[in-house]
């Protein structure tokens, strides 16, 4: 969640720090409570960051937007595609 929440604000420097900052402290958390080994804290952390870029990448992909277009009374058809950049 840390790093889909800080591509989202990647222009608001303190809404990333925050997130990886709670990230953080809930690993050095898991770690001192004795409930994670050192190697698991790290395996997580690099596995939830790269899913993170993936969700995100993923959900902002630029994909044409394909509309069918039709006038019954005029009897007229068409195909609209968008694409924004």
């Amino acid at each position: 969640m840390a790093t889909v929440i800080a591509n989202e604000y990647q222009d608001h420097r303190a809404v990333q720090i925050a997130a990886y900052g709670v990230a953080s402290a809930v690993s050095v958390a898991r770690f001192t409570g004795h409930k994670h080994y050192l190697s698991d804290v790290l395996a997580g952390s690099a596995l939830g960051w790269g899913v993170g870029r993936y969700v995100y990448s993923a959900h902002h992909r630029r994909a044409p937007l394909v509309s069918m277009q039709f006038d019954r009374g005029a009897r007229q058809y068409g195909v609209g595609l968008t694409w924004n950049f």
